[in-house]
């Protein structure tokens, strides 16, 4: 899965790829980075909607509080 790429179901907007699976007690949880990064749980039909392996890509539900407060690329200073 690592690499896969992690698309919104509902606008299908890139979000980012896989770059790590962290083991929980519960479920695993898929941490995706992109323009933002997110913690998605392992939980099909919740938040998985689909995976296509030939594809190399996941549909995801994505929803408030699954992007972390992170942004990944550089902001320019606004100044002040």
């Amino acid at each position: 899965l690592l690499g896969m790429a992690v698309y919104d179901a509902a606008t299908g907007e890139a979000l980012g790829k896989i770059v790590q699976v962290d083991p929980y007690p519960a479920h695993k949880v898929y941490e995706v980075r992109g323009k933002r990064e997110y913690l998605i749980p392992a939980v099909r039909e919740v938040f998985i909607r689909g995976v296509d392996m030939e594809t190399g890509t996941m549909r995801v539900r994505n929803m408030k509080g699954l992007a972390t407060d992170g942004v990944h690329h550089q902001q320019a200073d606004a100044g002040g």
